[in-house]
């Protein structure tokens, strides 16, 4: 006889969870992204947050060492959802680099799926657009061209495949 994964108590034959816990899991989880979302947004108190979404995990057997990473979905769903009208203005872009500063989050942390990079484009975007110079594309590796003086680089895709 089986234990829950969720609860711990008997799940029967060849079971490993209950179909009840399972669902307040994936409700509880979905809310706690939905949350830290909201709060990247703009709309909640930041200070209370991790608090909340303690109480939340508590509630529905998610483990505490997933905040993070709630934390680190709610950001990327709010990155996508400032880039759904193709515009990323300075008080969104404002809103996000507080609430990654807030919790420590490094490039890496953000990055991993691939929405720090878009974030960090269409911040670029927006600069080209009001036309401005963007200086925030760095690369440590050397480029296979020299500049001009009047030429400065905004953006370098790597890896890309070219036939």
């Amino acid at each position: 006889m089986g234990n829950c994964i969720y609860c711990g108590k008997p799940a029967g034959f060849f079971r490993k969870r209950h179909r009840e816990c399972e669902e307040r899991y994936k409700n509880t989880w979905n809310a706690m992204i939905l949350k830290a979302k909201e709060v990247a947004l703009g709309v909640g108190q930041i200070m209370n947050l991790e608090g909340e979404l303690h109480n939340l995990a508590k509630e529905g057997y998610v483990s505490q060492d997933k905040i993070k990473e709630a934390l680190i979905l709610g950001w990327e769903e709010a990155v996508l959802h400032f880039l759904e009208d193709g515009n990323l203005d300075a008080q969104e872009e404002e809103k996000l680099v507080a609430y990654a500063e807030y919790f420590g989050f490094t490039q890496n942390d953000l990055d991993k799926r691939g929405i720090y990079t878009r974030f960090v484009q269409g911040a670029v975007l927006r600069e080209v657009l009001e036309g401005k110079v963007p200086q925030r594309f760095k690369t440590a590796d050397p480029l296979p061209f020299n500049f001009q003086k009047s030429e400065s680089l905004v953006w370098a895709f790597s890896n890309v495949k070219y036939y």
